[in-house]
């Protein structure tokens, strides 16, 4: 096996654990953040994985939207991290992080799918 393989099922290691760590400590952020996004994509048709995926770069890099709807989801959002100050920055951050990931994993994030939003709309009322 060569050293960049290595590398690379080291960092997925890495990754899986703070998986599992975010999700057993922290899951009630993550269904906040994932709320936001399936009551967007409920509220807006034009919603799909694509704009997920901007709504939670643009809350992670403090960036403001080009696209309308995306920005009304990102101010969603913000009321939900309004909402959770008892949550540290760096948690926030991290599940933001998580978030995306799963978006990554559940989506082809070609324009249209749902994929993600789909996935996720089973675990969230």
């Amino acid at each position: 096996m060569s050293s960049k393989l290595r590398s690379l099922k080291k960092k997925d290691k890495g990754s899986w654990k703070l998986t599992r760590q975010m999700t057993s400590s922290h899951e009630d952020v993550l269904q906040n953040i994932e709320f936001a996004l399936v009551a967007a994509f409920r509220d807006h048709d034009a919603i799909d994985d694509r704009a997920a995926l901007a709504v939670l770069e643009a809350a992670l890099h403090n960036r403001q939207p080009d696209d309308h709807i995306v920005e009304i989801a990102v101010g969603m959002l913000g009321g939900i991290r309004k909402m959770r100050s008892d949550v540290s920055d760096d948690v926030w951050l991290d599940c933001l992080r998580l978030v995306i990931a799963s978006v990554h994993r559940h989506s082809s994030l070609k324009p249209g799918d749902t994929g993600y939003l789909d996935f996720v709309r089973q675990f969230v009322q």
